[in-house]
């Protein structure tokens, strides 16, 4: 074969080095397909896994039934971030900016936060001062103030 920086199908079949018989191809697009459905389940786990402990680290704030007032950034965080929902602006960073939009956003329904349930409007607040990541960052300790 001549030295290519890449290697395009027609140089590999030319080289005629390689036959790729219909069961060969049916065998790699299978594989193919499988990788593919194997990472989508895994990505869905991942979700799964997520929402699961953002619940369960919601369920102990609730407990402890504080008021939001007197919750740190890292509660009010996981709170805003329980009751985000698509078309909502980003998690603010500012405590002030926290308490606002869990306030706005506490009355979202609970039970499916994938979308917006009839008559509920997503939440925006003008301020710049927003986290870069879309969810926000909820993996800090809830437990230790």
């Amino acid at each position: 074969m001549n030295k290519t920086g890449h290697i395009t199908a027609g140089i590999y079949f030319a080289s005629s080095e390689t036959i790729l018989s219909n069961k060969e191809l049916q065998q790699r697009v299978q594989m193919n397909n499988e990788q593919r459905e194997q990472k989508q389940l895994e990505k869905e786990q991942r979700a799964k896994e997520k929402d699961a402990e953002l619940k369960h680290k919601v369920e102990e704030i609730h407990t402890k039934g504080t008021q939001p007032a007197t919750w740190n950034v890292a509660k009010l965080k996981i709170m805003v971030s329980w009751f985000k929902q698509p078309g909502d602006s980003k998690i603010p960073v500012m405590k002030a900016k926290l308490l606002e939009r869990y306030v706005l956003t506490s009355g979202h329904s609970e039970n499916d936060r994938t979308h917006l349930a009839d008559g509920e409007v997503a939440a925006h607040d003008g301020d710049e001062n927003v986290s870069d990541e879309e969810g926000g960052d909820c993996n800090d300790e809830v437990a230790g103030e």
